[in-house]
């Protein structure tokens, strides 16, 4: 993974996205895999490869169901649906919200307020994508109020 991030760093795209399918095929476990298909996902839709994005986006929500509750598995949550939200069809705003809203419900179950603060911001974004403000405005405030409380401690 670290040598595909270096690549993808040095905008060597192609050596990075091997570097991520052979890390997801070499890795021991659940969130390694689910990491390098998500490094595999973001990479794609920065390059624009919409076609194998597509293929990335319907296998990676079976491996994340794999996963045991915590605050990676917020944050990859969180990292897929930032992807989702780059894809140029509009068809992936239900399980983009989904993942989000699964996010958010773990990082309460966690007491980790940087995690939902952080999936709260994500939400805000997709309803502004979609010309929802007032929603977005509202999700957005909640995950300032979080972040504000989290300065004071």
């Amino acid at each position: 993974m670290s040598i595909g991030n270096i690549a993808r760093d040095l905008q060597q795209y192609d050596v990075a996205l091997a570097y991520y399918r052979e890390a997801a095929k070499l890795s021991g476990n659940a969130m390694g895999r689910v990491e390098a298909e998500l490094n595999q996902l973001s990479l794609l839709v920065k390059i624009s490869q919409w076609a194998e994005a597509k293929a990335r986006v319907w296998k990676i929500p079976s491996l994340l169901s794999a996963l045991s509750e915590s605050c990676s598995s917020v944050y990859v949550r969180v990292n897929m649906a930032a992807s989702l939200m780059k894809m140029p069809e509009s068809n992936y705003a239900r399980q983009t919200s989904l993942l989000l809203a699964q996010a958010m419900q773990q990082a309460r179950n966690l007491r980790d307020s940087q995690a939902e603060a952080y999936a709260l911001n994500q939400l805000g974004s997709l309803y502004a994508q979609q010309s929802q403000w007032f929603e977005a405005q509202k999700l957005t405030e909640q995950a300032l109020e979080i972040a504000q409380k989290m300065l004071r401690k």
